[in-house]
């Protein structure tokens, strides 16, 4: 927060906050390639929007508008064993050299 948000942002008041504005500066950090961490500091921008709108800071909480916005890392399944390679990998982990309750 102290390096890419907050220095982005200027110290301007919250309620002066746009929603392009907040999601520029988060995008820097989706770019960098820190995917969970972007999200991690637009989760933080909700939380301090949210306690502005609760003291009256700001009229409302801008980053449910963003929440869309961001990129996803991509989820690759592992592929399922079939019933023909079950045997040789049950033969395999019972001959596994390791701690028996890794096996």
């Amino acid at each position: 927060m102290d390096k890419d948000i907050f220095p982005a942002l200027d110290g301007r008041p919250i309620a002066e906050i746009t929603a392009p504005e907040l999601l520029a500066v988060i995008r820097k950090i989706e770019s960098l390639g820190a995917l969970d961490i972007s999200r991690k500091a637009l989760q933080i921008c909700g939380q301090i929007f949210q306690y502005a709108v609760a003291t009256g800071k700001a009229e409302r909480d801008l980053s449910p508008d963003l929440r869309g916005a961001l990129k996803t890392r991509s989820v690759q399944h592992m592929r399922r064993i079939s019933e023909a390679e079950l045997p040789e990998l049950l033969k395999k982990i019972d001959q596994h050299p390791g701690d028996p309750l890794t096996r």
